[in-house]
């Protein structure tokens, strides 16, 4: 129910067109004409000739600046999708036929490989037919079906993941039980979960798509239908759209992504708490396999990984950091409790809590940006590697939820930390001084300097990083950059250096190790 649009010559021959410039002549001048200009490219002629035919057909651009390679593009893509092809079904066949693969694990990885095989089926037409120039014209019925099959089979994907996890965390943490609890029956039950999730959640989005009107350029910036990329054409409310799929993101993927997590926190514990080295990893080689699926999956579907990566290890430092000072002032100022607090335990907990959380958070900061802001000024980051307000400067559209949310992060994690890093060093210095003798003030001094230095460092960089790219207007761009460079790099500069120098149990140890390197 696409709307007709106007088939406009463009404003000028200057070059190739790129996909704004198209956007550009197409809304922009409104000289029609009967012909195909000249120097139109391919993508675009198929957009005239769809446009003045055929308002419901949409245009694959494929990959943009890359058609002249399209022969030698569609040999691997072809040789990709026929392992993918054979090789699922190679899967599907021996955990069929072979009695000795009927167990849950392999149940799982069945669907994992049919999920994954209806997922190559889903796209390789359009992907291939790009490539081997066959077509790149799809109707909205067409791509809207696609769009369904290519989200809802990643949901399904996820959710398989997440089972596949929860069968290694019975099969290492719990073995003796793991036959009674994951039963035929409850096998079948979890598939059919995972399949009605993934299949109902998505509906009420992907039906709405079938009712908008699409009055921009027909012109998708992929070799496939995607969700987001049908509702940059739509000219009419796309809020519940784009909240919804925001939701369903959160609820899935990012759920999903978080409970996998935890299961393997749990894994590791029990893990690491067995007495044999063999036996160590012999647990570990079972998982192996699942973990690099869960990789390959989620990492692409981030996008924002870099980004994301950055970010949540800032947050985590300034968790440790915060642990840290815990860990000091319970040294000084409860010293007799310090073991019977810091058990292995609770150091797992703190583990575990400060890595979710920042994973957590700024997980939903990337995910606001990439559900939010479609459109942007221009594509050159001004820096040397990608940061949250640097991408969120270049958007053209309203940012202040993007920018809220990033300055709550901030004082959620690291002004929260700095907070009671600060109310611990009070509790430090109150009991330090109480000491009656100078040389013991000194010596618990000196187990806090290492830790001190190694705070202010991470702290202040980071606070006068953050500020200055909100609030410093007239500050030269290279000093942005420059550090924000700082700041990823002085504190992992200084840390082995401070606490090397600091820390005598490690200066022993570490001239031991050059010592024996020397004697051989």
């Amino acid at each position: 129910m696409g709307s007709d649009i106007l088939c406009t010559a463009p404003p000028s021959r200057g070059g190739r067109l790129t996909q704004l410039g198209f956007q550009h002549f197409v809304s922009g001048s409104h000289v029609q004409v009967r012909e195909h200009p000249p120097y139109l490219t391919q993508v675009h002629i198929s957009f005239w000739d769809a446009c003045r035919s055929n308002s419901s057909i949409f245009i694959l651009t494929g990959f943009p600046g890359l058609e002249q390679y399209y022969p030698w593009f569609s040999f691997p893509f072809s040789l990709i999708y026929a392992v993918v092809f054979l090789g699922n079904c190679l899967v599907l066949h021996m955990v069929h036929t072979e009695p000795s693969l009927h167990e849950p694990m392999f149940y799982f990885l069945a669907m994992l490989a049919l999920t994954d095989l209806f997922m190559g089926l889903s796209r390789v037409y359009m992907v291939l037919g790009t490539m081997w120039g066959l077509s790149q014209e799809i109707g909205l019925d067409a791509c809207i079906s696609q769009t369904y099959f290519v989200h809802g089979l990643s949901f399904m994907e996820s959710g398989v993941l997440l089972a596949m996890a929860f069968d290694r965390l019975i099969a290492i943490c719990n073995p003796l039980r793991y036959v009674s609890i994951l039963t035929n029956s409850r096998i079948i039950y979890f598939m059919m979960t995972i399949l009605a999730r993934s299949s109902l959640s998505i509906l009420p989005v992907i039906i709405r798509l079938k009712f908008f009107p699409y009055c921009r350029p027909h012109i998708l910036s992929h070799s496939f239908c995607l969700h987001q990329d049908l509702l940059r054409l739509a000219c009419s409310d796309i809020r519940f759209n784009s909240f919804y799929a925001l939701a369903l993101v959160i609820c899935t993927l990012l759920l999903d992504a978080v409970l996998i997590l935890i299961s393997y926190v749990f894994i590791l514990h029990t893990v690491l708490a067995i007495a044999s080295r063999k036996e160590r990893l012999k647990a570990l080689e079972t998982c192996v396999s699942h973990l690099c699926a869960v990789l390959v999956f989620y990492i692409p579907i981030i996008g924002l990984t870099m980004m994301w990566l950055i970010h949540t290890f800032q947050c985590t430092e300034s968790g440790i950091l915060l642990a840290m000072a815990l860990d000091r002032y319970v040294a000084i100022c409860d010293p007799l409790r310090h073991a019977a607090i810091f058990t292995h335990k609770f150091l797992t907990q703190i583990g575990v809590g400060v890595t979710l959380r920042a994973g957590v958070l700024i997980a939903l900061c990337l995910i606001l940006i990439k559900c939010r802001l479609k459109h942007y000024r221009t594509t050159v980051v001004s820096h040397s590697f990608c940061e949250h307000m640097a991408i969120v400067k270049l958007a053209a559209e309203d940012t202040r939820v993007n920018k809220i949310y990033g300055l709550f992060v901030a004082f959620i994690i690291l002004g929260f930390d700095i907070i009671f890093i600060t109310l611990s060093y009070i509790r430090i210095f109150v009991t330090v001084f109480k000491l009656p003798q100078k040389e013991a003030r000194l010596k618990a001094f000196n187990t806090c300097i290492a830790h001190i230095c190694v705070f202010l460092v991470f702290y202040l960089l980071g606070f006068f990083s953050s500020f200055t790219h909100r609030f410093g207007f007239h500050i030269p761009s290279y000093i942005h950059i420059l550090l924000s460079n700082l700041y990823l790099l002085v504190p992992p500069f200084l840390n082995p250096i401070v606490y090397g120098v600091k820390t005598k149990q490690i200066r022993d140890r570490a001239s031991k190790i050059f010592h024996l390197k020397d004697a051989s």
